[in-house]
């Protein structure tokens, strides 16, 4: 590991969180990986297996639809978590990851996690509690994506300002619509 990569692991977020018995336990199991532009950092169908930080440059997260079409959802930026959602799961990557600049990354495997929650549970607590904030903003994010979509989509015209209404919000308008009925109708029961 380089004095430059030594340096970007150290101003981690994940490690602000730790003391230093913590922060020297959790580098011990971190891998170093650079990335050059344009490559591909893991692939959507591939089965995860290691959570990935950003320590410099600029991750494109993206999607392939069912045409084959590749759609940009969000970008990661140095100190954020990615690869997350697959972490204890037999499941695959539900994006593609494509380093937008030059990249440095710190690796953690899925078992090298598993082996510090029995070695060190108070580092592995902390791991997790970063995944935990990682996900709550992304789906924050998401859901603010989403109904910024319905509203463009499927919103009734503006109301004036001060027009109370009982219409459904927008996100509730588009899960009814997902779900094939119409906002407040109930389930069929079978």
């Amino acid at each position: 590991m380089t004095s430059e990569q030594a340096e970007l692991l150290n101003n981690l977020p994940i490690l602000a969180r730790l003391d230093d018995d913590g922060r020297q336990e959790l580098r011990r199991w971190l891998r170093i990986i650079p990335v050059e532009v344009g490559d591909v950092v893991y692939r959507q169908g591939e089965r995860g297996g290691a959570l990935l930080w950003v320590l410099q440059g600029i991750v494109r997260l993206e999607v392939s639809d069912h045409a084959g079409r590749n759609h940009t959802i969000c970008s990661a930026l140095p100190g954020e978590v990615i690869g997350e959602l697959t972490y204890g799961e037999l499941c695959t990557r539900a994006t593609t990851a494509i380093a937008a600049s030059a990249l440095i990354l710190a690796e953690l495997t899925d078992s090298d996690l598993q082996l510090i929650e029995r070695r060190a549970p108070r580092v592995a607590s902390q791991v997790l509690a970063c995944l935990t904030t990682c996900n709550v903003r992304r789906l924050r994010h998401i859901n603010r994506e989403l109904d910024q979509f319905v509203g463009r989509h499927l919103a009734p015209p503006p109301r004036p300002l001060g027009a109370e209404t009982s219409e459904p919000s927008s996100l509730a308008r588009l899960w009814s619509r997902l779900a094939g009925r119409a906002p407040g109708q109930e389930p069929e029961r079978k």
